[in-house]
């Protein structure tokens, strides 16, 4: 399953209109990505015409798999970037 997962990092139009760092997932079939903005974190599934944009309950009811991948690199992600950079 791995061998057919792609992560990148981009930029997605919050919901509130203000762009925003994401993080997207591409399977076979589909584009995800995920993202903070002012009303919180928001999954969004993107379709050949507009998008669906899902809360992190209604992605554990309705898309565990994905939720389950996404938010485990996005944690991962937003860790990373909150350590300090040191520098030798």
């Amino acid at each position: 399953m791995s061998d057919e997962l792609r992560f990148t990092i981009g930029v997605e139009t919050g919901r509130d209109g203000r762009e925003r760092a994401a993080l997207f997932l591409r399977t076979r079939t589909e584009l995800w990505c995920v993202f903070s903005d002012t009303l919180g974190v928001c999954f969004r599934k993107k379709l050949e015409v507009g998008r669906e944009d899902h809360t992190a309950d209604e992605m554990k009811k309705d898309h565990l798999g994905i939720y389950r991948v996404l938010s485990r690199k996005w944690n991962e992600l937003c860790e990373f970037l909150q350590k300090p950079v040191r520098f030798p």
